[in-house]
């Protein structure tokens, strides 16, 4: 019932950043069902102007697997969005609520 997905991040400014850390809650981007939450496996530095890759570790409810079943059924990859997340950015901590910011991703349907 877990998973990892990574992808890349660009620095645009012009300063180093250390991304402490990044929680939410994961929905299903088709359904806006709740699926589970997720974090960053660990903290990541980026240099100005570098990509820096971002590891995202989640876990999914019970109810999450019945709904991959009935719900994407087939699919192999899910549309999913990272909705109420807060980060730490070198010790500024945002919180985003649902609405201000989604992180979209594809993962592996755990019940294809």
């Amino acid at each position: 019932r877990t998973f990892s997905v990574s992808f890349q991040y660009k620095n645009t400014f012009p300063l180093d950043i250390a991304i402490k850390s990044l929680t939410g809650n994961i929905e299903c981007d088709e359904h806006r069902f709740h699926l589970g939450n997720a974090s960053l496996s660990k903290p990541v530095s980026i240099d100005a102007g570098e990509t820096g890759t971002l590891t995202v570790l989640g876990t999914w409810t019970e109810e999450a697997i019945s709904h991959f079943h009935s719900g994407h059924a087939g699919e192999e990859m899910v549309d999913v969005v990272l909705v109420d997340f807060a980060v730490d950015i070198s010790g500024i901590q945002l919180q985003m609520d649902q609405g201000q910011m989604e992180q979209s991703m594809q993962v592996p349907n755990p019940a294809p």
